[in-house]
């Protein structure tokens, strides 16, 4: 599929220094000369728009499920990257209205891309780091975190998550994309795979587990969290 050559492009990056492979392993850094987690890496336009194939669908079960007949709906979408989600929701719902939340030279990727699928003037971003940025205090219907959570640490997703449940109006819904394996962590090949990869290029992501996120969302104060299979690696994940 096409998406993997987003993943394959981070893997091949010439930051990667895979003969130091045996001491990342034994020492648990990544397999990197330096950190790519930053705002103005080179990587992140070639991968956020490698990964637009694989969220499209995504996005499409995302807007029938929690927007589409909804009316008025403020979204926000957390590292929305490309601003697929942003441009998909947007699209089915008339009056919704969306702002992504990312670093300032991946929402100018988002922003161009948005305004090309002629639903810019509902659009807007913020400039920010998703771990401080403030999210407000109930003030969106649906908030998105779609592959973000593979690459936070347990208590980085707790704390978002925590964030996330203050911003959320009442009845309103929070959206995970991600990887998502079994208790005994299994699942789709491609999703056990990936593990692997963010082995090799963070500091503490993971597939994780399907009871870790119910042990996170429940934490951070919601109640109702549901699975959703997708025909995708992807698994959906709506907590409430």
């Amino acid at each position: 599929p096409a998406y993997l050559g987003g993943f394959a492009q981070m893997l091949l990056h010439p930051q990667f220094d895979f003969p130091q492979l045996p001491e990342a392993v034994r020492s648990g850094s990544p397999v990197a000369a330096e950190d790519l987690a930053t705002e103005d890496h080179p990587m992140w336009r070639e991968l956020v728009m490698a990964i637009v194939p694989l969220a499209i669908p995504l996005a499409q079960q995302v807007a029938e499920r929690v927007v589409r007949d909804r009316g008025e709906v403020s979204i926000l979408d957390i590292g929305g990257g490309s601003g697929v989600y942003s441009a998909v929701l947007l699209g089915a719902n008339p009056q919704a209205a969306a702002t992504q939340l990312d670093w300032p030279a991946v929402n100018a990727i988002a922003r161009e891309f948005v305004d090309g699928r002629g639903v810019g003037d509902r659009f807007a971003t913020v400039d920010g780091d998703l771990h401080t940025t403030d999210l407000g205090e109930a003030v969106h219907d649906v908030v998105v975190y779609s592959n973000i959570a593979h690459q936070e640490s347990p208590e980085e997703n707790v704390a978002v998550f925590r964030r996330v449940r203050r911003a959320l109006r009442p009845g309103g819904v929070l959206v995970i994309s991600d990887f998502v394996l079994d208790a005994g962590g299994r699942g789709h090949p491609f999703a056990g795979l990936f593990s692997t990869v963010m082995l090799l290029t963070t500091q503490r992501g993971a597939s994780w587990r399907q009871p870790d996120y119910e042990r996170w969302l429940t934490e951070a104060g919601f109640t109702d969290v549901r699975f959703e299979p997708t025909p995708s690696p992807s698994t959906l994940i709506f907590a409430s």
